[in-house]
């Protein structure tokens, strides 16, 4: 045997064998919630309570007189409703501040008529033939309102009662054009806060119209004062 041999059998016997990975640092469990759990009859929690308004100024033509005087203002606070009208006056007409619709008197003002701080326009025109014409006007209205009354915190934007469905109730007048609601809808998106689109409201039947509209009954009167009570108070209005 070769002399080196038992040298190279140490060798081999003295090799080492491969060391294992390091181990990394352990992995720790995530901490447990320190929240209490919900306990199983929770609510949401609740809806922040609608605006009130020391004075809201109704602004519209003689349609709008006829239910504001047909009981309106027994069914909602007085005192904090007033209403600026006046027979065919439409809405570029209230878009003009040198018109002079706006030296009309307020019908049962509020204790500070010069100051309202919410206004309701009830808009009506039917010679405006396009949504660019509507939003323009509707446009030059809340200029008109915001620098006549500098404390106002909200503009609602109103159409004229619609038919049941918004299908004729005999006139034409008794429909909304769509294109109304859309110019109303961009005008609200472009003043985020201050101008709201109202509910499209519809009359409960055809019988509150006059001759298919857009005039009322003396009946169809009360009706819509109640409507528009419940629509623009924060809480159920009183009844007749």
């Amino acid at each position: 045997m070769p002399r080196f041999y038992p040298f190279l059998l140490v060798l081999i016997g003295c090799t080492p064998a491969s060391a294992p990975a390091p181990a990394g640092p352990p992995t720790l469990a995530p901490a447990a919630s320190t929240a209490p759990p919900a306990p199983a009859n929770a609510r949401p929690s609740p809806r922040a309570p609608a605006p009130s308004f020391a004075c809201t100024e109704v602004i519209g033509l003689t349609i709008t007189a006829e239910w504001y005087s047909a009981g309106f203002e027994l069914l909602v606070p007085d005192a904090q409703f007033q209403a600026r009208t006046r027979p065919h006056t439409f809405v570029d007409q209230w878009a003009d501040p040198a018109h002079v619709a706006w030296s009309e008197p307020v019908t049962s003002p509020c204790a500070d008529s010069q100051a309202p701080d919410r206004v309701v326009l009830f808009a009506a025109n039917w010679k405006l033939t396009t949504q660019e014409e509507w939003t323009k006007v509707l446009e030059g209205f809340v200029t008109t309102a915001q620098q006549r009354y500098p404390s106002l915190r909200e503009l609602d934007l109103f159409t004229v009662l619609r038919g049941p469905q918004n299908q004729s109730c005999g006139d034409a007048k008794s429909v909304v054009d769509p294109m109304i609601d859309a110019a109303i809808a961009s005008v609200a998106a472009a003043h985020p806060g201050l101008v709201h689109a109202a509910p499209r409201l519809e009359a409960p039947d055809c019988s509150v119209f006059e001759k298919g509209g857009p005039h009322f009954t003396e009946e169809g009167r009360k009706k819509v004062a109640q409507l528009l009570a419940k629509a623009l108070t924060p809480t159920e209005p009183a009844a007749f």
